[in-house]
């Protein structure tokens, strides 16, 4: 039995962007997909689909999780996610798909990051001792100036030390946020504006991790993580 999964996320940026773009994500080859800014759009019964919509200006854009493997929903999950447990051939597991947008007001600077402790704090008692894994765009980098690139710093050794949590990018690249990055969000549109690594999959620090990527696909400003793990249950 293959022990290893294949974890992706994507935002594809657009209510009408997952018919599209389902034969770009199929050529991934995934075992569990976290996608962002889709559409609910029935992908057949070769695909679960585990969806929440959230109001987006005039319109609706869900946040989705995607998997061969079955999926049970969990209805509860927190603002800004999807969540469902996989079971999948090597184990089952908590899965979160995170989009995360600005709290409405009282945060400053903080309108993003502060979105996502009580997102990691509810996933590690869904679990209920079960591994959790949570992916997505946290609209987030160590980089960011005005002391909330320095808290999304914390954030992540706290996750690693108190949830046992890792983003599997930094950890197979042996760095540390912020530091020799490729930015998965790309600023076309926006003239004179950095680009930055917002999107993350994060698993337990117990997995094994074969290879991190980005993918090159078009149509959205937003690239592919592809992570292969291994995990241990």
């Amino acid at each position: 039995m293959n022990s290893s999964l294949r974890i992706a996320t994507w935002n594809t940026n657009g209510p009408a962007q997952l018919r599209g773009k389902h034969a770009h994500l199929s050529a991934i080859l995934f075992d569990v997909a976290a996608v962002q800014e889709c559409e609910f759009y029935p992908l057949g019964t070769a695909v679960n689909t585990v969806s929440n919509p959230q109001e987006y200006g005039t319109g609706i854009r869900h946040i989705s999780i995607l998997s061969p493997h079955r999926l049970e929903a969990i209805r509860d999950a927190p603002e800004c996610t999807a969540a469902a447990f996989v079971d999948s051939p090597v184990g089952t597991f908590l899965f979160v798909s995170v989009w995360v947008r600005k709290i409405p007001s009282g945060a400053g600077k903080y309108q993003y990051v502060n979105r996502l402790p009580p997102i990691f704090d509810w996933a590690r008692t869904a679990a209920a001792g079960l591994p959790c894994v949570i992916a997505g765009d946290f609209n987030c980098n160590a980089a960011f100036d005005s002391g909330r690139g320095k808290e999304f710093s914390r954030l992540v050794d706290v996750w690693k030390n108190s949830h046992g949590l890792m983003s599997s990018w930094h950890h197979f690249r042996n760095t540390s946020p912020g530091i020799g990055e490729e930015p998965t969000w790309r600023s076309g549109m926006r003239a004179d504006t950095p680009e930055y690594m917002i999107d993350y999959i994060f698993v337990p620090t117990s997995w094994a991790i074969d290879l991190v990527r980005l993918q090159e696909l078009y149509g959205s400003d937003h690239r592919p993580v592809i992570a292969d793990v291994r995990p241990s249950f």
